[in-house]
């Protein structure tokens, strides 16, 4: 991370609160103007309403998904749109997989979980250059804490965590919500196990 673009116009798409919340989180050192969307059909709304640089897209949503979004995008009748980057998110990047964007429309991926090596050189790759300013020293992506000074949680890696989600601050931010939402997601598990 040796450069920021603070006049980027970033969109990104997932279903999902926690993965947004991790995607903004890893970006922030950047200092984008980042907006997120919940839905393919929002992420439709939005890209007519504001000019974006690139759109991070999630490749599995319900309802409509990132490759059906995608293609959507491109069908509207407006040059700018038709050419925006659009680069999938995915937990898929199987054989096959980056045809399958290709067709859609969309012009690279990043596969799940985001590497922060990895999204950064797909930004400078895709974002207009005059949008990049380097930096002579790389930017802070998070705060040095010794292996010592971790939190010791039974069950979790704690530093590969806090290195998943760009600091202690957003992967405890991220354990919160997840502690919330645990009991409701295991009797779900458990529910459509016992119906099979």
């Amino acid at each position: 991370m040796n450069f920021i673009a603070p006049q980027a116009q970033i969109l990104i798409v997932d279903d999902n609160e926690m993965n947004l919340k991790v995607a903004k989180g890893l970006l922030q050192p950047l200092q984008m103007n980042i907006d997120t969307a919940s839905s393919g059909k929002m992420a439709i709304e939005m890209v007519q309403e504001k000019r974006y640089h690139i759109v991070f897209m999630d490749h599995m949503m319900p309802v409509m998904d990132g490759v059906e979004t995608t293609q959507n995008i491109r069908k509207l009748p407006d040059e700018y749109i038709q050419n925006m980057p659009i680069i999938a998110l995915t937990a898929n990047a199987v054989m096959g997989a980056r045809e399958i964007f290709k067709e859609a429309g969309m012009n690279d991926f990043v596969a799940k979980p985001i590497e922060l090596k990895n999204i950064c050189s797909k930004i400078r790759a895709w974002l207009p250059k005059d949008l990049i300013h380097k930096m002579s020293e790389p930017v802070t992506v998070q705060e040095q804490i010794s292996e010592q000074d971790l939190p010791v949680i039974e069950g979790l890696d704690v530093a590969e965590g806090i290195k998943n989600s760009g600091s202690l601050q957003l992967f405890t931010n991220l354990l919160g919500d997840f502690y919330k939402l645990i009991d409701l997601k295991s009797t779900k598990i458990e529910n459509v196990l016992q119906t099979e």
